[in-house]
């Protein structure tokens, strides 16, 4: 018998279970739907809207958690949607004393709005036996405002207990009892005590179609003990956000469980619906409930790319608990930026030398942009050319393009290149990256070398270079050798011209170059052209100095020939003055073509090299930010007392990336701005004064490391403390009157900006010291052996003046690691020694016995 009771209790316990499940999920329950529901399509989002109620059965004894699915149907055969929704009365029964309550639907998409051609209408319930606390009276009045009817009134607690998040829910009919339109909201203020009053205020869009309406009140008490877990969901006014393309726009609900609830569950929050591209935190993400309402906020931060998620959103969150799930309504219009953004294709060629690679770039508008857009390329592989056909651009909201195409040759460098397309319109820049591969071409071609790179002639005299032409993937025809850029009285010829290398070999030739004795001395670049019909001529560049036994002279030359820079930074090229002919003389050095905001030093601005050799120096630039973008040539002029030679360089400057750090965050939390004038003056003086020199800027780099490690926190707690802001504004008073000293002593010593900086820092290191730290260097001096704090001061002393010895080292030789470190010692033992000041005074003069 014993097997057969197993079965009898197992079947027991399935039938048990099979009927609990049937009844929590049934779809048959004594509440249903009425007839009287409407759909319809608004005149702004163009969303499709179902809008009707749900009534509990004249039998119905207990209280309901009423869900409403609508199935779409298309006109166009597309597969049908199904949207859900909970009526807006949390719960629904007699017991309850609301036997109804509305729902509505949204469809929040215009294009299949447009195409829905019948809805249907399920329900599901979920059974209760809590229900809100609805103690209330009301008293209402109406009007006509603007074309919409405007209900207002006040509701009043009649009961014993305290209620929260008080809502007033309007159902409105026309004239046959169709439900046309629903809307709530919360009483001000949401949270009534009991016997307390509060006003209303509800707006139904279309009074037209209103002929009456219906109110009803619930919030969040309870005024029995649930056994059935459960929580609901408030969202917190507005729900309803409009903001552009980039920005973010900030949600909040609440989370309201009922007694019965575990709290040892996390309620986890999602959503969709939010537009395409965006990035929607919750923040918490995971929830733990507890007895009281827990606050959610939410964050949708919006793509700035141009037609990605623009228009009208209804994003659904939604909160999931073991026991129990809910969702809530958010709306959200994003509205096109003002702009324009870059798109390239393809986004990789392959090419093989000598061939082109095509791209086509777009620019598109948004917002009603219509300013012309400058293009540029950089970064493309060396030696191959890269031309828009048509520049600049007038960018439509369907993009207007332009064909970029990058023609190499066989002298281009092979592999893999990313090169950058930018677009710039006034102050706004985009960038687009694309990739071009480069691989050995497979036709014949030829290429041409000339040994060595540079040689002397003599006038009257005469010089040879070596010249080989080489062979690759077959080329078997003959080479033509020409000649250019020689200067007058100057004669050159190739023995032999042409040349004919044998497939995949060599073949030689000799330029030889002879000399008048009235040729003009000088340096001069001159080309090797080889040609052979049906193929790409090749040059090569070489450089010949002209010089004459009888008058020495010098060479000027400037490594590198092209400097990039970025805005408000600095560069570094060698400047070389070669003797010729045992020139021994001093040569002045300047530098001329300057553009706008660059400023130039050269180390040893008057050289003289030794007879028969060279010397070499150093020309550092510098940049600011008012610089403009683009390309200059400026040109060094060297002069002696017999000669001068100029020599033109490049210079490019390119847009400084944008800074990882550089906000005053704790200052605009304390003084609540970044407009507020303490915090402009902190951030002026860093900017114009600190990272306006190399060993400021190093200095900034240690310290931005060390400063924004903590400051974030800083800054959040101050915005939520106001009495902390208070604080830290008496304690950021001698803060900010060293720096004014500090920006005094910078300006006394502004010819030398360096050791103006230096200065500036020592000084203001050592007030900080003075004021900040006295206090606690007091006691842990105190705290130390006698005899260890003279050592300790004396080895900050020693590491003060070694710091000072290597940033000064550091900046002559311009080695950014050196000065990052000395500068940062140089700080750390000013502020060492300004702390220690108040106990050396008091000990000298034996107020305190501290030694």
């Amino acid at each position: 018998m014993f097997p057969h009771k197993k079965f009898l209790l197992l079947t027991l316990v399935m039938w048990t279970s099979f009927s609990w499940f049937t009844h929590q999920v049934s779809s048959q329950p004594d509440v249903t739907l009425k007839p009287n529901h409407s759909g319809w399509i608004d005149d702004v989002k163009h969303w499709y809207h179902v809008v009707g109620e749900a009534v509990a059965k004249d039998t119905a004894t207990s209280n309901y958690t009423v869900r409403v699915d609508a199935t779409f149907q298309y006109d166009d055969g597309s597969p049908p949607d199904t949207v859900s929704s909970y009526t807006f009365l949390e719960l629904v029964g007699r017991s309850a004393g609301h036997d109804t309550a509305p729902f509505h639907i949204i469809l929040a998409n215009a294009t299949k709005a447009s195409k829905v051609s019948a809805y249907n209408l399920a329900i599901q319930t979920w059974p209760s036996d809590n229900y809100p606390y609805r103690q209330f009276t009301n008293s209402t009045t109406s009007s006509v405002v603007a074309g919409k009817l405007q209900l207002t009134g006040n509701v009043t607690n009649t009961g014993s207990v305290d209620a929260t998040f008080v809502q007033v829910i309007a159902t409105f009919y026309d004239i046959i009892g169709t439900v046309n339109y629903v809307n709530w909201t919360y009483v001000s203020g949401m949270n009534l005590t009991a016997g307390a009053s509060a006003s209303f205020e509800l707006i139904a869009l279309n009074k037209t179609n209103v002929n009456r309406y219906r109110l009803q009140v619930q919030c969040c008490e309870y005024e029995k003990t649930p056994t059935t877990p459960d929580f609901f969901l408030k969202p917190i006014f507005p729900i309803e956000r409009s903001i552009v393309q980039g920005d973010s726009a900030a949600y909040e609900i609440r989370i309201i469980p009922n007694a019965a609830l575990p709290y040892t569950n996390p309620v986890t929050i999602t959503s969709i619906g939010q537009p395409e591209g965006s990035n929607i935190v919750f923040q918490p993400s995971n929830v733990l409930p507890s007895s009281q309402p827990s606050r959610v906020n939410i964050t949708v931060t919006t793509s700035n790319a141009i037609g990605v998620g623009v228009g009208n959103f209804m994003i659904m969150v939604i909160a999931s608990h073991a026991m129990a799930e809910r969702a809530s309504e958010f709306y959200l219009t994003v509205i096109p930026r003002v702009g324009f953004d870059l798109s390239i294709y393809p986004s990789s060629r392959t090419v093989s030398q000598g061939s082109q690679a095509i791209y086509t770039v777009t620019v598109r508008s948004s917002g009603g942009f219509s300013s012309q857009v400058t293009l540029s390329c950089s970064n493309t592989p060396q030696k191959s050319v890269a031309i828009f056909d048509i520049n600049p651009v007038t960018p439509t909201s369907t993009g207007t393009s332009s064909t970029l195409t990058i023609s190499t040759n066989i002298s281009t460098a092979l592999g893999s290149c990313t090169f950058n397309v930018c677009g710039v319109s006034g102050s706004e820049t985009h960038c687009v990256n694309a990739s071009i591969i480069v691989t050995p071409s497979t036709e014949p071609y030829f290429t041409i070398s000339v040994k060595p790179s540079k040689r002397t002639v003599m006038r009257g005299g005469s010089t040879t270079f070596d010249v080989t032409v080489t062979s690759h993937n077959g080329f078997n025809s003959d080479v033509n050798l020409t000649l250019s850029g020689l200067p007058a009285g100057a004669l050159g010829t190739f023995n032999p011209s042409p040349v004919r290398p044998p497939p995949n070999g060599v073949a030689s030739s000799t330029l030889n170059i002879s000399a008048a004795t009235g040729a003009p001395y000088g340096t001069y670049d001159i080309t090797a052209i080889g040609s052979s019909s049906g193929y790409s001529s090749q040059q090569v560049q070489v450089t010949l100095i002209v010089s004459s036994l009888a008058q020495p002279d010098f060479g000027i030359y400037i490594m590198p020939t092209t400097l990039s820079i970025v805005q408000n930074r600095s560069g570094v090229a060698t400047i070389q003055i070669v003797s010729i002919n045992n020139f021994a003389e001093a040569v002045n050095l300047t530098l001329h073509n300057i553009p706008p905001g660059v400023t130039y030093m050269i180390s040893n601005h008057v050289v003289a090299p030794l007879p028969g050799g060279y010397v070499n120096t150093k020309l550092a630039i510098q940049t600011s930010s008012s610089t403009s973008i683009g390309n200059y040539t400026l040109t060094l002029r060297g002069e002696s007392s017999s000669k001068t030679h100029t020599i033109n360089f490049f210079l490019v400057v390119v847009e400084a990336p944008s800074p990882s750090f550089g906000r005053c965050i704790i200052a605009t939390a304390t003084y609540g701005s970044e407009l507020s004038p303490q915090v402009q003056f902190l951030r002026e003086f860093r900017d114009r004064r600190v990272l306006s020199t190399f060993s400021g800027r190093e200095f900034m780099g240690a310290f931005n490391m060390w400063y924004y490690s903590f400051s974030p926190h800083v800054a959040s707690w101050l915005i939520d403390n106001p009495s902390g802001r208070e604080v830290l504004k008496v304690m950021l008073i001698p803060l900010l009157e060293t720096l004014q000293l500090s920006e005094k002593i910078y300006v006394i010593f502004g010819f030398a900006p360096e050791l103006a900086i230096t200065m500036a820092g020592v000084l203001a290191s050592f007030l900080i010291g003075l004021t900040y730290f006295w206090a606690p260097a007091t006691f842990i001096l105190k705290a130390i052996p006698f005899k260890n704090r003279g050592r300790l001061v004396s080895s900050a002393i020693i590491s003060w003046s070694a710091s000072i010895a290597l940033l000064a080292i550091g900046v002559a030789t311009s080695t950014a690691p050196l000065v990052m470190a000395a500068s940062t010692i140089l700080v750390l033992c000013t502020v060492t020694l300004g702390s220690c000041i108040p106990m050396v005074v008091l000990r000298v003069l034996k107020v305190w016995r501290l030694w």
